[in-house]
């Protein structure tokens, strides 16, 4: 079905806290959930946008202040700037691939992250990983892996930790990755 919303390019943007339900998403985005190129979500700085229904960037963005993945969240090619927070909530997945940059001031992944490829960045301060981050790409923040905690890199998996400060109170297993360490 298509979407009932005829938006094939511009932006939507709240001004304040939101949650996007599978329904909502089906309304905005059709049935394939899919943000493709031109088309552009935002919230107000301070506001949080809580995604509860699966998502596909496919050349589209996520911009504004802060956003919480409570579902399935597919960067393909795409990336989600944010000066607040990105929240990735226990039980649910983030995949980046490509390459896909997901940029924020901080980072709560209490779920799983998946970066596909070298091109793959996820970029913010701080990162504090109390879920598993697995794949080949670069984290370019200040690591906390909690006790919880997993980093895991299989074979012909590279994971680039670009900068200082990490702390690690979980597991970090390479079972035949690479993990490189910048700082």
């Amino acid at each position: 079905a298509n979407s009932l919303v005829n938006w094939s390019t511009g932006t939507v943007h709240f001004t304040s806290s939101t949650s996007l339900s599978d329904f909502t998403l089906v309304g905005l985005l059709g049935s394939g959930r899919t943000l493709g190129t031109g088309r552009i979500l935002s919230n107000d700085p301070g506001a949080t946008t809580t995604v509860s229904g699966n998502i596909n960037l496919d050349g589209g963005r996520i911009l504004g202040g802060n956003f919480t993945n409570a579902a399935r969240l597919i960067l393909n090619q795409s990336d989600v700037e944010l000066s607040g927070a990105f929240t990735n909530n226990n039980g649910h997945l983030t995949i980046l691939q490509g390459a896909s940059r997901l940029a924020a001031a901080s980072m709560l992944n209490n779920g799983e992250i998946q970066l596909g490829s070298s091109g793959s960045q996820l970029s913010m301060a701080s990162l504090t990983n109390s879920g598993t981050i697995l794949g080949s790409g670069s984290l370019n923040a200040s690591v906390q892996n909690s006790v919880v905690g997993r980093i895991d890199l299989t074979t012909g998996n590279r994971l680039v930790m670009n900068q200082s400060g990490h702390s690690n109170a979980g597991t970090i297993s390479l079972v035949g990755g690479e993990l490189q360490v910048n700082g």
